[in-house]
């Protein structure tokens, strides 16, 4: 309450009614308290749902919206409470100095040079009285309380040195601008702050904050605005401009007023000489900051270290001596933080299912707080918003860099969660909407390190334009899994090495889970079932090509399965030693079906758009039976890559001029490709397909087999083209220009018979 009685209402209350006027004054006033209402009845909520450690304010924003934010929002609330005492000791070096210079005027003076010098003496001795005993400077703001309601009521009962003719209602010409005036009165109302950064050496925190808080809030806002209208009613406004100690005018008792200024001045740099270091101490426990400030002495662990760093900040804002300036920077400073606390409390009752405060409030109250305190700042200083906005970035990014994490949870999760949820119900609203097909891929290729080309090509093919999960299946058969299972099953981003080979990748961007099975095909067949999330459903399996002989039957029952699951299904067979190669070169064999050619140009220009194949070429290369069809088939393909803005360039070939098949002519053509994606069909052979299959492309590099499933084939995921899912056969047909592609995924029992392929 004191540090909310202060300096500012005795220098500088009666100065802002001579600029704003009496209804000008209100209105700052109100204004003010439009923010430190909100901002104390988000406290009160905040305060009372958890218990509150020391710091206050910080440990507030800090354990609701994580350290990186609350670092840097304690950071800039430290920085404003210790230059909080910058004010109050210049407003009482003020009065001390006019009253020196009063009886010995050649001995003293009043100007900037004199109020460092009695400011300066008054910040060491509070400071020495806060280091001696925070107990000793608590009891002594009692008998100040007292003090300042003597000096109340000497300014009542006295009279004024100009009455009133016409009252000043608004601003004159002669006045300061509001943005101003609001600028230099709001650090008024921020001293309700100094009890919550004492959370710390309170008995019962959670019901003392609320309670002190909004009565602070509530007595100011009164006494405020009575004596706004006192002064306005009673002293001419070119007067109240003039003179800053006006009470002392007034007053029937000067030395009333001169004891209630002393003692609101001192008593409120005394409450930030308090506050400020525990704020402080607990930004150093918590890792932001040298560990040496985290120290405490005696039995309350005061926190005497972090005391004389305050000393030193409270210091530098003595050295400048001007109080409207230093006010200018705190209300820049106040308004960031409790912008934030109310944006914390908002975000609270919005995403948290365990907020459960004492103390309710209305969430729109709090909503509205963090709206009127940014736009307050941008409308008094947009400059200073951004610097200030710009500096609490800085500092975010530094703290987040560091990668400090507290023990308890924040509310971020909780908010993720929320977004997630009305993200996919609103997906579910729109899923038959016509749209951009983006690839939510199943990829099962286990542990990265086992197959790290696989998981890579994926992740070029999705980048962020879709989901990407892999999935690690362990056959097992126990009926229970074990505890470290249960463990990964739950935590869908596992912290995985990175891979050899792939140093400069890292698959942070790619969900890991892994999941026990009876058989890994079988694992793969539930997963494709019923891995997935309304609205986003996976639309495409990319399998590894099968290493050992044994296996090739069961792989291919498998691949069968899943293309009767209407999944698009992708193959990635790769030459261990040649990789991806240089990654310059990229062919996509084209045919005559209408399956797979527009998902084949999608998937390579995804690729295409990494930075690691950002210098490849596609080609599209595709084989006629005579040399009249090569012209035909090159303007159908032009007109297909024009319509669907991709750029590729294409190889006709006439395989009547050559001797050998055009499987092995495409080979040819192909022997130096780093990746070539080629159409097939479901397999009805099992126990050859993979061998015919292997055989078709024996000599080449990476080779992706695409499978397009019957929706994309009603609707290419291109938009415009048709394609093909062998290379063998004759001419490509023009596909529609206005297809529409979906995500959805069929049961398979209505897919029991094959569609044809050709």
């Amino acid at each position: 309450m004191l540090t909310i009685l202060g300096v500012i209402m005795y220098l500088r209350l009666g100065w802002v009614v001579g600029h704003a006027g009496l209804f000008g004054a209100v209105l700052i006033i109100l204004l003010a308290h439009a923010v430190s209402v909100p901002t104390s009845l988000s406290i009160a909520s905040l305060a009372s749902n958890r218990s509150i450690g020391g710091g206050g304010v910080y440990y507030i924003i800090s354990r609701s919206l994580g350290l990186p934010i609350g670092g840097a929002i304690g950071g800039a609330l430290f920085l404003a409470t210790a230059l909080g005492t910058s004010i109050y000791v210049i407003g009482f070096a003020e009065t001390v100095n006019t009253l020196i210079q009063s009886h010995w005027p050649e001995l003293w003076g009043n100007d900037i040079f004199h109020i460092q010098v009695t400011g300066t003496l008054t910040c060491v001795l509070l400071t020495v009285l806060t280091v001696i005993s925070a107990n000793l400077a608590i009891r002594v703001q009692f008998f100040i309380m007292g003090a300042i309601g003597l000096s109340i009521i000497a300014l009542v009962l006295g009279t004024s040195p100009a009455p009133v003719d016409t009252v000043q209602l608004w601003p004159v010409s002669a006045s300061m601008s509001m943005e101003t005036v609001f600028a230099i009165f709001f650090p008024a109302v921020t001293g309700f702050t100094a009890g919550v950064a004492m959370s710390g050496d309170l008995r019962k925190p959670n019901r003392d904050i609320p309670l002190g808080t909004l009565a602070a809030v509530g007595t100011g806002l009164v006494i405020y605005l009575c004596l706004a209208v006192f002064l306005g009613l009673n002293v001419q406004g070119d007067v109240l401009r003039a003179y800053t100690d006006i009470w002392s005018k007034m007053a029937i008792r000067p030395e009333f007023v001169l004891a209630g200024v002393w003692g609101a001045t001192l008593s409120s740099a005394i409450g930030s000489l308090l506050g400020a270091p525990r704020i402080l101490q607990a930004l150093a426990l918590d890792g932001i900051g040298p560990n040496l400030l985290s120290r405490g002495s005696g039995p309350n662990n005061e926190p005497r270290v972090a005391t004389i760093a305050t000393f030193m900040i409270a210091e530098a804002g003595i050295l400048v001596g001007d109080l409207d300036l230093v006010a200018r920077v705190l209300t820049m400073l106040f308004l960031t933080t409790y912008g934030t606390l109310n944006l914390a409390s908002g975000l609270e009752r919005w995403a948290n299912p365990d907020f459960r405060p004492r103390f309710r409030s209305p969430a729109v109250i709090s909503w509205l707080g963090a709206l009127v305190c940014f736009a307050t700042m941008f409308k008094v200083d947009a400059t200073a918003m951004v610097g200030a906005l710009t500096a609490l970035a800085l500092l975010y990014i530094a703290i987040k860099q560091r990668q400090l994490e507290l023990e308890t949870n924040n509310i971020w999760s909780a908010i993720w969660q929320s977004l997630v949820r009305s993200g996919l119900y609103r997906l579910r609203m729109s899923q038959d909407e016509k749209g951009t097909w983006r690839p939510n891929m199943l990829v099962f290729g286990g542990h990265p390190s086992v197959r790290p080309h696989l998981l890579k090509l994926a992740q070029w093919m999705v980048q962020e334009y879709g989901m990407l999960t892999n999935f690690m299946l362990t056959p097992t058969t126990r009926p229970v899994r074990n505890q470290a299972t249960r463990e990964a099953n739950t935590n869908p981003m596992l912290h995985l090495p990175a891979v050899s080979g792939f140093e400069d990748f890292a698959f942070h961007s790619v969900f890991h889970t892994h999941r026990e099975c009876t058989t890994v095909d079988e694992g793969v067949r539930l997963a494709a079932d019923w891995f997935g999330l309304v609205g986003m459903e996976p639309n495409a399996v990319m399998l590894g090509w099968p290493r050992r002989p044994e296996k090739r039957e069961i792989y291919a029952r498998l691949v069968h399965d899943l293309m009767l699951r209407d999944l698009n299904v992708l193959l990635l067979e790769t030459d261990p030693d040649r990789g991806f190669g240089r990654r310059r070169k990229l062919d996509v064999w084209w045919g005559h079906n209408q399956s797979n050619g527009g998902l084949m140009l999608l998937l390579a220009h995804y690729i295409q758009q990494n930075a690691a194949w950002a210098r490849a070429r596609v080609r599209i290369v595709t084989v006629v039976s005579s040399p009249d069809e090569m012209e035909p088939r090159r303007e159908a393909l032009k007109a297909l890559l024009s319509a669907g803005r991709v750029r590729a360039e294409i190889i006709v070939m006439d395989v009547s001029r050559e001797a050998i098949t055009p499987l092995q002519l495409l080979r040819v053509r192909s022997s130096h490709a780093d990746l070539v994606l080629m159409g097939m069909a479901i397999p009805k052979d099992f126990d050859g397909w993979v061998l015919s299959q292997h055989v078709k492309t024996e000599g080449l590099g990476a080779v992706l087999r695409v499978y397009a499933n019957q929706q994309s084939a009603g609707g290419q995921p291109l938009g415009v083209v048709e394609g093909s899912d062998s290379a063998e056969d004759a001419s490509p047909r023009q596909g529609s220009l206005d297809l529409k592609p979906t995500n959805s995924r069929h049961n398979p029992i209505r897919n029991a018979q094959p569609p044809d392929q050709g």
